[in-house]
C-alpha cells in the first residue's frame, strides 16, 4: 500500500523492472487462524520481531485488505504505461486469471490448478512452475505438479524458486523421465523464459547474440562441464 511511488519510481529504470503481483498475506491470515503459533514464531524470528509484534503487523495489514483491489490496478496501470511485464503467482480460480489478464498479467506464475494453468495456455500465456516442483514429482504444499502440467503442456517456464540448481536438475529429470526432450526441456529454462521476459538477446545459441552457452556430459548423471557467458568461458570443468 505503502510503496506505490516507490514503484513508480522504479519503472522509469532501464531496463524497466517486470512486476510480480503476489499474495502470501491470505495464507498467513489462515495460519494466524489455526493456532499455529510454531510456523508463526519462525516467520517473527526470521522477520526480526517478537511474535506479538508480529501478530500486530499482520493484524493492521489485515485491516488495509479492502484497499488492495484498487492498489492492484493502480500498480497494473503504472506498469502499463511503461510496458512492464507482470505476473500473476498463486491464481486458483480460470475468474482469477481472466481478471489479471485484463489488467494485462499475461504470466501465470505457479497457478493452483490445471484449470487455471490451461486456460493460460489456450491463451498463448506463459506458464510458470518451480524447479524444485519438478525435481520432487509434485508440488511441496500439494498443489499443481509441474511434471504433470510439463507433460500436458500446461507448463512452459520453470523458475528456480528457492533451489537454485532445481533448473539444472529439474531439466535433468525430466529428460530422464521421458516427460521431455533435452531440447524441449532446456527451452523451459532457457528459450521460453527469455522470450517471456522480454530478454530478445538471449535463450537461443543465434548469431547476434549473447553466447550464453553450458557444456553438459549426459553420459550418467549430468555434470556441467563448461559455462560461456557472453561468449567467454567462465567456468572450466574437469
Amino acid at each position: 500500500h505503502d510503496a506505490i511511488h516507490d514503484v513508480a519510481g522504479w519503472l522509469t529504470h532501464n531496463p524497466t523492472p517486470a512486476i510480480a503481483f503476489n499474495d502470501h498475506t491470505t495464507s498467513t491470515l489462515e495460519t494466524v487462524k489455526s493456532g499455529d503459533t510454531t510456523k508463526l514464531e519462525q516467520w517473527a524470528r526470521k522477520a526480526g520481531v517478537t511474535l506479538d509484534q508480529y501478530l500486530a503487523e499482520i493484524d493492521a495489514i489485515e485491516r488495509r485488505t479492502p484497499e488492495v483491489p484498487e492498489k492492484i490496478r493502480t500498480v497494473a496501470e503504472l506498469a502499463r504505461r511503461h510496458s512492464a511485464i507482470m505476473l500473476a503467482h498463486d491464481e486458483g480460480t480460470v475468474s482469477e486469471r481472466a481478471a489479471h489478464r485484463e489488467m494485462g498479467m499475461r504470466i501465470s506464475e505457479f497457478p493452483l490448478s490445471p484449470e487455471v494453468a490451461a486456460d493460460a495456455t489456450s491463451n498463448g500465456e506463459h506458464v510458470v512452475m518451480g524447479g524444485p516442483n519438478a525435481i520432487r514429482g509434485g508440488s511441496q504444499k500439494g498443489s499443481l505438479s509441474a511434471e504433470d502440467a510439463i507433460r500436458d503442456n500446461l507448463c512452459t517456464i520453470l523458475a528456480s524458486d528457492y533451489y537454485y540448481p532445481s533448473l539444472f536438475h529439474g531439466a535433468e529429470r525430466l529428460v530422464n523421465r521421458g516427460v521431455k526432450s533435452l531440447e524441449g526441456a532446456w527451452g523451459l529454462v532457457s528459450q521460453n523464459p527469455a522470450t517471456a521476459m522480454g530478454l530478445h538477446d538471449r535463450g537461443t545459441i543465434e548469431v547476434g547474440r549473447r553466447a550464453d552457452i553450458v557444456v553438459i556430459d549426459t553420459s550418467g548423471p549430468w555434470r556441467l562441464v563448461h559455462v560461456i557467458a557472453g561468449g567467454v568461458l567462465v567456468s572450466f570443468g574437469r
